[in-house]
């Protein structure tokens, strides 16, 4: 799974704040995929690019099959058509080509002096029900 984390920074008085917005995430995350992809679908295409790939982070946001989502979304391409897009794809190429682009946005936005930052890491998941 892919986890992409921006931060834009807004000056509030001379302490920069940190807002992460859900829109800008997603945003960013299918430009890089899209050009990463090279799908470069033709004009009469019923699916844009932009489709296939919303499509793929849906499936791997919600940690289901390409199937499960194209059978619950209206209007969602098949799953037939998700692979024939797909076909040409290189997967080990894709992936180098992921890590060297991740590697050119880490060293723009990340600091180099030492920060500090907690993970909330669950082990064991919950599976009682929400008190109300």
């Amino acid at each position: 799974m892919l986890w992409v984390v921006i931060f834009k920074f807004m000056p509030k008085k001379n302490n920069p704040h940190k807002v992460l917005l859900n829109n800008d995430v997603l945003n960013f995350s299918v430009h890089v995929i899209k050009d990463l992809l090279n799908l470069n679908s033709a004009p009469n295409s019923i699916y844009s690019d932009k489709t296939i790939i919303y499509h793929l982070f849906n499936a791997a946001a919600s940690q289901t099959s390409i199937n499960q989502v194209s059978n619950l979304s209206i209007d969602a391409p098949s799953e037939g058509t998700i692979r024939y897009r797909l076909r040409n794809l290189d997967s080990n190429q894709f992936q180098q080509s992921l890590n060297d682009q991740l590697k050119i946005h880490a060293s723009k936005t990340i600091h180099r002096k030492s920060n500090t930052f907690a993970i909330d890491f669950v082990n064991i998941p919950y599976y009682g029900e929400e008190k109300k």
